[in-house]
This record gives C-alpha cells, structure tokens and sequence, in this order.
C-alpha cells in the first residue's frame, strides 16, 4: 500500500473518530472529554494487533540496534506531546465548539508541522505554500467570527483557544513521529508504544490529582459505544499515520491530514444528521481551510 493512500485512510480513521468522539460526549456525562476511553480502546486494539502480527513470536518485539531505540524513544515522546496533551485540548475544544468547527481550528497544526519542517529540516516555502496560508488562515478566522456572533463568547474563546493550542501539540507530535521514522522501526509497535506511553502518562496524572477513580466511575455510569468506535478508528488513524511516514515526507502527510475538516463534516451530516448545527458560513470556511491545505500540498 502506498504511503500516499495510507496517509488518505489515516485521515478517515481519524475523521471518523473525532465524529464519533463528538456523539459520545454528547450522549454520555464524562468530565475527561472521552479521552481515557479513546487512550485506553486504541491501546488494546493495537497491542492485541501486534501480537496477532507477531505470531506468537518475540521478534517483532526485540530492539537490536541503536536506530530503533531512538526510533521507539520518539514515538514514545509523541505519545506525550501529541497524543495526550494534544487530545487533551482537542476533545475539550471539540466539546465547547463540535467536531467540525473544533476540527477546522484544530487544521492549524498541519501549518505548525510545515514551519517545523521547514526551519529544522530545509524543506522549501513556495508561493503556493503562501497562499493556502492565506487561505487556511482566513477559514480559520471567518469561523471564529461566526461562533461568536451566534454562541456565547467566553465558550468560543475557550474553544478556540483549546484548539489552537492542540494543534501546535499535535503539529509538533507529528513532527516528532517523523524524527523517529525509519525503515527499523515496525509502525504497529510504534504506534502501540505512541498510545501506551499516553494512556500511562495520563493514568499517573489522574491518580495524583485524585481523579481516577472519579472518572472510572463515570464511564462505569455513562460509557456507550460510541466511544469505543471513537478508539478503535483512532488506533487505526495512528497506525496508518506511521505507516505512511515510510515513504512520504512528514509535511506531505501532516498537509493531508489537514483535510480533515471536509472528512468531518461530511462525516457527521451523513451519520449524525442532527448531532451540531451547520451553518453556510460553517461550509464556506471547512472549503476555505480545504483549499488551504490543498494549495500547502502542491
């Protein structure tokens, strides 16, 4: 399967799970957002796919050589970076703003993945580089024009605020997912070791500020199928992302990611028809943040 195909289903795993994620929060009273659920679920589901893989056998576990430990040493760092903090803030915005217009804000960290790309790799800024700049900018901003005329202003800052600062997390997270990609590193493993290190991260948090076993409770109360779904197509998102890093540029991938926001809203309107309000103005900035990152990627 080609890096570029991968990278496609990488989004729709991803847009399916931040769709379903939104449904849950909505359908359940979890003050985490569902992201211990989503941790947890992608966790399992990569594991037991990992050993599936490894046929009952070590040797798809062992590290050899001093490319793969630096390899797994910055998937396990973009667990922290883009995989905990970054959906941290991510759910929370979608929770305040809903999936699409969380998700259009959100579309900002394809922009910090290309900056870094381009100061710390070389990689080239064109003219078309300029104007989906322009363009995802502007989406962006017409969005948050629109919210604050017809939702309560202090919601929307937070919402924004959250979602901008997710995407610099999960920008940088990608980023750093790329540092480590090498033809030695095995992208389920990866991708396990990315969730693993995020789900542990945020058990310890929760136990030393008191919260786990508040939080337990609630999904014991209020846990529903939509975020198990929500988990299992995010394991799949970053497992295919992984993948996808073997052959193709991290700011190629990371650009396609960023259609996202098309993926959501067409996503939510054919499942969820009644699940968050769209607006004309909200279909004129998800095609402005679309064109944007098309533009980033030619």
């Amino acid at each position: 399967m080609s890096g570029l195909l991968t990278a496609i289903l990488s989004v729709v795993f991803y847009s399916f799970s931040y769709v379903f994620l939104h449904k849950g929060q909505v359908e359940s009273d979890i003050e985490d957002n569902g992201l211990l659920a989503v941790l947890a679920i992608g966790f399992v589901t990569l594991g037991i796919g990992a050993e599936f893989l490894s046929h009952g056998s070590r040797v798809l576990f062992q590290v050899h050589t001093r490319q793969q430990i630096v390899g797994y040493g910055f998937a396990a760092l973009s667990g922290v970076i883009g995989t905990l903090f970054g959906r941290l803030t991510v759910y929370a915005s979608i929770k305040r703003l809903g999936a699409t217009r969380g998700i259009v804000v959100g579309s900002a960290e394809s922009l910090v993945t290309l900056i870094l790309a381009v100061l710390i790799l070389r990689e080239s800024f064109h003219v078309n580089d300029a104007i989906g700049l322009i363009l995802l900018s502007l989406g962006i901003s017409l969005l948050i024009f629109e919210r604050m005329i017809v939702q309560e202003r202090s919601s929307v800052q937070q919402g924004v605020i959250l979602g901008l600062a997710g995407a610099l997390l999960q920008g940088s997270g990608h980023f750093v997912r790329k540092l480590g990609s090498t033809s030695a590193v095995v992208p389920i493993i990866a991708a396990a070791l990315d969730l693993a290190v995020a789900l542990g991260f945020y058990i310890i948090f929760l136990a030393f500020s008191g919260r786990l076993r508040r939080y337990f409770e609630q999904y014991t109360k209020s846990f529903n199928a939509y975020l198990a779904v929500a988990g299992f197509c995010s394991a799949a998102g970053v497992l295919l992302f992984f993948v996808s890093l073997q052959t193709v540029p991290v700011w190629k991938v990371a650009l396609i990611i960023g259609a996202e926001p098309l993926f959501v809203t067409v996503i939510s309107k054919a499942l969820f028809r009644n699940l968050e309000r769209l607006t004309l103005m909200t279909a004129v900035c998800t095609l402005f943040v679309t064109a944007g990152i098309m533009f980033l990627q030619l």
